[in-house]
């Protein structure tokens, strides 16, 4: 075999290994049959094509321990790997003409447990996947929660009704609007099917759509060859919307109070954040809007941020303490802003809002 197609098409896969002890074996082995190669870990499965198989070469059939086997194939510069199977239960594969061999743990393909969603019924939803769509994912993941939580922050959220994809991690939020509504509930999809989608469509650049089932709890996109699928997050509580998150934190309606971002805006963010981090302890960031100017300070005890930035004059006087860092990936995505006494909002051309809450001074 081609080494470093199979490489390639093992860390593509390699998202949907489960990591650490896993309840069922299955979900930490790489499943090969005739021309692709598939990982599962019950939340997200992934398939690719494979054919990097050599002249006259017998291909897998059936599912090789991962960690192992790439860990193996990553550690070398060889062009090409042997397989060989031994007893039940393990296959051998050599580099470098048999000087170097691993031996994997093998299951055989009946012992794979995968059941490809098929999303054949009524209730499923299919459009087509566009850069609007990845675009809107990629920046709502932006305020994603990264550990395991409320159903609502632990991925993208759709509403349907509204128009809009939306994410929250509690202490920044985000929303992008639908370039096409669906005609379905709101559902919610994990972040690790939102960042493979994105990461399988950067690769493969093929034709693709999204399929909906959220009666099944199952999403689908096909991507030329490739295969995502993955379970819909379950959410049994009354489903949140952005605004009306945002109806209980600020209060109100602030979109007619956006004026354009500072000048400069971003880089002294990312300084504030800089020097916060040079610390071990959580330290805020005081921002005080007065008379047309933008005031940062940021005082560790050790170092400070100082920095003075022009603010459009129908801007309001507030102060608050700000988490420099919440409010930092927002800063490339938005052109306009508004503060108030708990809330920094910011606004993009293409509708795109981030939000971060912060106390009083």
């Amino acid at each position: 075999m081609n080494r470093k197609e199979l490489v390639d098409a093992l860390n593509t896969v390699k998202p949907a290994i489960a990591s650490g002890a896993v309840s069922i074996e299955s979900f930490g082995y790489f499943f090969f049959e005739e021309g692709k190669v598939t990982a599962w870990n019950d939340r997200i499965g992934i398939t690719v094509p494979f054919d990097g198989y050599g002249e006259g070469e017998s291909p897998i059939d059936g599912a090789v321990e991962a960690v192992n086997l790439l860990g193996f194939l990553t550690r070398h510069d060889a062009k090409t790997v042997n397989l060989q199977m031994l007893s039940d239960g393990e296959i051998q594969f050599d580099c470098k003409k048999g000087r170097s061999k691993i031996v994997c743990k093998y299951m055989e393909p009946d012992d794979f447990i995968f059941e490809p969603a098929t999303l054949e019924s009524d209730n499923v939803v299919t459009i087509d996947i566009d850069p609007e769509l990845l675009l809107g994912m990629e920046l709502c993941l932006l305020c994603s929660a990264k550990v395991e939580a409320s159903a609502y922050v632990m991925g993208v959220n759709f509403d349907n009704k509204a128009g809009e994809m939306w994410s929250t991690d509690m202490n920044k939020m985000a929303k992008y609007p639908l370039s096409t509504k669906l005609a379905t509930d709101n559902f919610i999809l994990s972040a690790d099917f939102c960042e493979t989608l994105i990461l399988l469509q950067q690769k493969y650049k093929a034709k693709s759509t999204l399929s909906i089932d959220v009666e099944e709890g199952m999403a689908c996109a096909t991507i030329g060859e490739c295969r995502l699928i993955g379970k819909l997050i379950a959410d049994d509580e009354e489903p949140l919307t952005f605004s009306g998150i945002l109806e209980d934190t600020v209060g109100k309606d602030y979109s007619d109070l956006f004026v354009k971002t500072p000048k400069g805006f971003h880089e002294s963010i990312d300084r504030q954040v800089f020097i916060a981090s040079n610390s071990k302890h959580t330290h805020g960031t005081t921002l005080t809007i007065a008379s047309g100017k933008m005031h940062l300070f940021t005082d560790t005890g050790i170092e400070r941020g100082d920095e003075d930035l022009k603010v459009h004059k129908d801007h309001p006087d507030v102060e608050l303490v700000i988490q420099a860092e919440y409010i930092l990936p927002g800063t490339l995505h938005c052109d306009e802003f508004f503060v108030d006494g708990t809330v920094l909002a910011m606004r993009g051309e293409n509708g795109y809002e981030y939000v971060t809450s912060h106390s009083n001074t």
